[in-house]
């Protein structure tokens, strides 16, 4: 069998693979999705056991249905995440770090290295998609679905793996930087989630792209042949991305290598203000490392997602305002409308992802990227505390996004406005952008003080998106279905005590809409204030301030207390030491006022 693998794949695939198969996130990440389903098979079951006890011939159609729509939704979404995260430095992460041309002194060919990576990184999105296809299997059987209804809800997100590592892949060969790859990846997603959009125009082929829509046919409608085109796509895709990755590896890493290609340095072509004395890392974030922080990919994307958004919405907005004002075009007001409802408000849900995204990446990148430079030791050694640190880094990573935020907020606004959204469904992005978008920066300050590399830390911060986004979901579900649960009992209750009849529905205190949305959110902002409470407290242990173990760390600040804050010396050695105010100079406040003045005016110059 090894001997099989070797000629199909070449001779990197089992070693990468048994690589991969002892990552320890591998076995934490499997249990998110093996749980949700589980959770999901098991009140499915209880609603249909207590939908036959009030009524015996109950078909549980609504419940089997939303319940394999769940699980396969969230099969799909880890097909289509998971595989960039893991892939798109992989390659270009080599050539980074100067490792890739040994590789290819190697006896083995591009095309060889390209399957062994791919044969490792599918092997681990393998194994998590693994641990909910029983409970897949389980609930496709008791909704009825035949052999080839089966293997298609099966074959989907393999097809969708296959075909997002192969486009990755072919982005982390002909990129310079990992980011810049992970970056074009997502774009090429969201525009394909975006394809249905196109079936206004006429193209409604371009529908069938959408895994989403093909999956919602396949569940709902048993309608196989959209989802088996679906998947003929996104399998023709990955063959051409391993292709191409096979073909451009090698002239991509000698162009790097022989000069050809000089890497141009970011340039300031704006005026930068004086360094703010009270504020010097927000300042340091705002005006200097906002320049060729996510490279020209994420200024071109984000530059296309502004015009789009800012500009295609006040367009739409003119028009209909010009058939309001003009009683003989009052049809062009009708047509704005309806366009801005399915531009903007029917991908409000994956505008504001891609946002979210955004916000995390940028921040995934602000640490790490100091470290790729060799900055990050000088600014340790700055008079700069933890806490000044980590809030520069944050604000500066929501700050430095705000013209994609507010197109956003504008297109949102007046779609809104125009009667294109509905008020909950308005009201729900604009908290989602505002409370996700800041856990999404606390995270991703937190994945890039951990991580060594850029883009090691963006993928860890793709991962956290979707693994807080399925636990907040599945956990307020839980809470929700509980309290729903209580106010039934409570209503039977109130039957055998005769307050009341079976005519009268039960009394919840909210919709279920609400009541999930409230908890999905206030477990974010809990998660905001944890991650930041814990990266502040542990900022000198992760940054490499503190380098001794844990009983050697808690002895000294028991015998010595906390460590100070570090500070500027004086180059100038003196025989005695003074005091200021009764205290020795070199710990005085003022000391320590005059050197961080002096370090700030350094970095002014």
């Amino acid at each position: 069998m090894t001997d099989a693998w070797t000629i199909l794949l070449g001779p990197l695939a089992a070693p990468e693979c048994l690589r991969a198969s002892r990552r320890g996130w591998v076995i934490w990440v499997r249990m998110l999705p093996a749980l949700v389903a589980g959770l999901v098979a098991f009140f499915v079951l209880w609603f249909w056991w207590i939908g036959q006890q009030f009524e015996p011939n109950h078909q549980p159609f609504q419940e089997l249905r939303t319940a394999l729509t769940i699980i396969e939704g969230m099969m799909v979404t880890f097909a289509m995440v998971m595989p960039p995260a893991v892939l798109a430095g992989s390659l270009a992460g080599e050539k980074e770090r100067g490792s890739i041309g040994l590789l290819l002194t190697t006896r083995v060919n591009a095309a060889e290295i390209v399957l062994g990576r791919l044969a490792g990184r599918l092997s681990q999105i393998a194994m998590i998609e693994l641990a909910s296809l029983p409970l897949l299997l389980l609930i496709a059987s008791l909704s009825g679905f035949g052999l080839v209804s089966t293997l298609t809800l099966i074959g989907l997100p393999m097809a969708l793996a296959f075909g997002g590592s192969g486009i990755a892949l072919a982005a982390s060969a002909m990129s310079r930087r990992g980011r810049d790859a992970l970056l074009f990846v997502y774009l090429i997603m969201v525009l394909i989630l975006l394809a249905p959009l196109l079936s206004n125009l006429g193209l409604t082929e371009a529908g069938l792209v959408s895994p989403f829509v093909t999956m919602s046919l396949l569940t709902w409608n048993d309608t196989v042949e959209p989802a088996l085109i679906t998947s003929a796509a996104w399998t023709a895709m990955g063959i051409l991305g391993l292709v191409l990755a096979s073909w451009r590896l090698r002239p991509s890493c000698l162009s790097e290598t022989d000069g050809s290609r000089t890497r141009r340095l970011a340039r300031r072509r704006v005026w930068v203000p004086p360094m703010d004395d009270d504020r010097p890392m927000l300042w340091k974030e705002l005006h200097i490392e906002k320049v060729g922080t996510l490279g020209q990919a994420g200024k071109w994307i984000g530059g296309l997602l502004v015009l789009w958004l800012g500009l295609g919405s006040v367009c739409l907005a003119g028009v209909a305002a010009y058939g309001y004002f003009r009683p003989k075009h009052s049809d062009w007001t009708d047509w704005a409308i309806q366009q801005s409802s399915i531009w903007y408000g029917g991908s409000a849900i994956f505008i504001g992802y891609l946002i979210q995204w955004a916000i995390g990446l940028r921040a995934a990148v602000t640490i790490s990227s100091e470290r790729e430079r060799g900055t990050w030791d000088a600014l340790l050694t700055s008079p700069l505390n933890g806490v000044e640190i980590v809030r520069g880094k944050l604000w500066g990573s929501l700050w430095a996004l705000k013209w994609l935020v507010g197109s956003a907020l504008l297109a949102w606004s007046i779609t809104f406005a125009m009667g294109g959204m509905f008020w909950p469904e308005f009201a729900e992005q604009i908290v989602s952008l505002v409370v996700v978008g800041t856990f999404m920066s606390a995270i991703g300050v937190r994945t890039s003080l951990r991580s060594a590399t850029a883009t090691k830390a963006m993928g860890i911060t793709i991962g956290f998106w979707l693994g807080a986004l399925i636990l907040a979901y599945t956990v307020a579900g839980i809470l929700c279905g509980v309290v729903a649960l209580l106010c039934v009992i409570g209503w039977l209750f109130a039957i055998q005590a005769g307050l009341t009849t079976f005519s009268s529905p039960p009394w919840f205190p909210m919709t279920f809409r609400l009541g999930i949305d409230l908890m999905v959110y206030t477990q974010y902002i809990a998660g905001i204030l944890f991650v930041i409470a814990e990266t502040r407290l542990r900022f000198d242990r992760v940054a490499g301030r503190m380098t001794e173990g844990k009983a050697a760390v808690a002895i000294d600040r028991l015998i010595h207390g906390i460590p100070m804050a570090p500070v500027l010396l004086d180059p100038k050695p003196k025989t005695e030491e003074p005091e200021v105010d009764g205290e020795p100079a070199a710990v005085s406040p003022k000391r320590i006022g005059r050197a961080s003045a002096n370090w700030r005016g350094e970095m002014t110059r």
